[in-house]
């Protein structure tokens, strides 16, 4: 894709980003969207749900340059959303909560990183065979969004899927922010959309097992990707 970084937006490296995915009824869904969001419906009569895993270097404000970035390391529960009119809807993505090991991330997600962020520890393994993600968040106690992922990276695919569609070309992302109420949109643009099918040796997530008529669907790999992040309009502000 074409995207051009302008001063103020947000400028990385994609490390490495794991997306496990599953496809959930909608109806199950519902509650857990806020008012002027909703299901988006795939083919298959499902709604993607998913975690989203991701090691970002060099992140820094444009234009600064690459060597006063940071290393981020961030998870997030995804479900797939449209806002707007039903017979011209925008694609988004509805994220309840983002984790993360960056101090700075925490302190300034929503003011000049994107994004709202919670503390958490990460902890990142990876071989020849496995790449494994370890999430524990402390303001979470009862464990609603630790994940636990082992992916095998000795065995992918490139065959295109829906799901990919779905999941890593949607740009807009919907999110509390940090005033009450508030819906922060940010716009993620990877310089490169292409991926790979991984399998998913293990996943441990209340969020994810919490829907009963989850089903599995392609988990993707995405890795070394430029990219950049920059806010956007809340479509639910125009609204109303």
């Amino acid at each position: 894709m074409s995207e051009t970084a302008h001063v103020g937006d947000i400028v990385g490296r994609i490390r490495r980003r794991l997306l496990v995915n599953q496809w959930v009824d909608p109806d199950e869904v519902l509650a857990h969207l806020p008012d002027g969001v909703r299901p988006h419906v795939g083919s298959n009569g499902g709604v993607v749900v998913g975690c989203c895993m991701i090691e970002i270097e060099s992140a820094r404000p444009s234009p600064l340059p690459s060597k006063v970035g940071i290393s981020i390391r961030a998870a997030a529960h995804r479900i797939s959303v449209e806002v707007g009119a039903a017979d011209s809807p925008t694609l988004a993505v509805w994220v309840p909560v983002r984790h993360t090991d960056s101090r700075v991330a925490v302190l300034t997600g929503g003011r000049v990183f994107p994004g709202v962020h919670a503390a958490a520890d990460v902890n990142v393994q990876s071989d020849a065979r496995l790449l494994s993600w370890t999430l524990a968040c402390a303001a979470h106690p009862a464990g609603d969004f630790d994940m636990n992922a082992r992916a095998r990276t000795d065995r992918t695919s490139g065959e295109p899927s829906e799901v990919a569609d779905i999941v890593i070309g949607t740009a807009l992302g919907l999110s509390p922010g940090r005033r009450s109420g508030e819906i922060e949109a940010v716009e993620m643009h990877p310089l490169d959309n292409r991926s790979c099918t991984i399998e998913v040796e293990h996943l441990a997530s209340d969020f994810m097992s919490s829907f009963h008529s989850a089903a599995p669907a392609e988990s993707l790999l995405m890795t070394d990707v430029d990219v950049i992040w920059h806010p956007a309009d809340s479509p639910l502000a125009e609204a109303a």
